[in-house]
């Protein structure tokens, strides 16, 4: 079972790396991997980013999407 400050912990080192996927346009799971592969484990850990990868990136989208020029493409 995983301890409630583990929890605590990796929510903040998601939301840390949710920051950094915001500023820099990447860096999503290049920061937390590293950090969060410490707490738990890999296989635990690969799901989570995947999910949470694709939510800060869905959100990124949304908010950029009227930006697009279509017909410049």
């Amino acid at each position: 079972m995983i301890d409630l400050s583990i929890i605590i912990l990796g929510l903040i080192i998601i939301f840390v790396a949710a920051i950094v996927q915001g500023t820099t346009g990447f860096g999503f799971a290049l920061t937390s991997m590293p950090l969060l592969g410490v707490l738990i484990s890999l296989q635990t850990v690969v799901p989570i980013m995947v999910v949470f990868g694709l939510f800060a990136n869905i959100l990124i989208l949304v908010r950029v999407w009227s930006y697009v020029k279509f017909n410049k493409i």
